[in-house]
């Protein structure tokens, strides 16, 4: 995600826990002239500063695993340590207040990244720091991410027009904030919902041909969503209906069932109890319908 944005043009923070991920991130920045638009913090995003052997902030390996083929033989023990930083250090561009770490060869104290003069745009001194896209997905911490950038939406301390998150730990009441008091438009993803099959000429595989069939097995949360098809890059998506209830919230939060022979996720997301870890779209644009006319302004289906 991050050399794609970095190759749309966008200036971009990465924060990646795993040394060779964010190694890998810096370099390729440099491969490809993009590394005056990049900082990479090789380090794990905390959302509190707690502290202790078990915290968040503590110095250690990161975690091997989802790696295509399986992680190297012996990878954990190459990867250097590192610790947390707070993220809302990071969403507030206050990477100065950011902590040294030690140099492994020389024993130094040395910033936790370079930051080239205009790797971040410059922003309206009198407004709050704004974000076009933040991504999270880290199988776990997800929802202290989301419900600290909706603290520090509602304290103003920050803007931002889309965020994606695999919605691990994530609350009805922060979406309902996300909804209800900021205003943003809620989309569900389809991985994991393998109750539709998209095939590349835009039928799915799983209706008879030439047909969209009613969606089996029916959930409960049918009647608060609805599905979208084509939508910017994003070929089937489900746009969540304003105004949801906690209740409602809870329900979109939860498995869906009967998907027994599913894909691996599809099975996770049905066995994973009262919550389901879907996959989310916030967007503070109201229509992401593409114009009826390319260059045409503000003219949507």
């Amino acid at each position: 995600m991050s050399m794609i944005m970095l190759a749309l043009g966008a200036h971009v923070v990465s924060v990646e826990p795993a040394s060779d991920f964010a190694m890998a991130v810096s370099e390729s920045a440099h491969l490809n002239c993009f590394a005056d638009r990049s900082v990479v913090l090789n380090a794990f995003a905390c959302a509190v500063p707690d502290h202790g052997p078990r915290s968040c902030m503590r110095s250690r390996r990161a975690w091997t695993g989802y790696r295509a083929g399986g992680p190297p033989i012996g990878l954990r023990d190459r990867l250097k340590e590192t610790h947390g930083v707070l993220l809302e250090l990071i969403l507030t561009r206050n990477l100065s207040a950011l902590p040294r770490t030690r140099n492994e060869l020389t024993g130094v104290l040395e910033p936790l990244t370079t930051i080239p003069a205009d790797a971040l745009p410059l922003h309206n001194l009198m407004a709050p720091p704004h974000w076009d896209l933040i991504k999270m997905d880290s199988d776990g911490p997800e929802g202290s991410w989301l419900r600290l950038v909706e603290r520090l939406i509602s304290q103003r301390k920050l803007t931002v027009g889309t965020l994606t998150i695999e919605g691990n730990n994530v609350d009805g009441e922060t979406m309902q904030l996300f909804q209800a008091a900021h205003g943003y438009a809620v989309y569900r993803l389809e991985m994991g919902d393998r109750r539709r099959w998209i095939t590349s000429d835009g039928w799915d595989a799983h209706s008879p041909s030439g047909t969209m069939a009613t969606l089996r097995p029916p959930q409960p949360r049918d009647t608060l969503e609805t599905e979208v098809f084509s939508l910017r890059a994003m070929r089937h998506l489900f746009r969540v209906a304003d105004n949801i209830t906690l209740s409602g919230w809870r329900t979109l939060l939860g498995p869906i069932a009967g998907l027994k022979g599913a894909s691996r996720a599809g099975r996770r997301i049905a066995s994973t109890g009262d919550k389901a870890v879907h996959h989310w779209l916030l967007t503070s644009e109201k229509n992401l319908a593409e114009p009826t006319r390319p260059g045409a302004k503000h003219h949507f289906v």
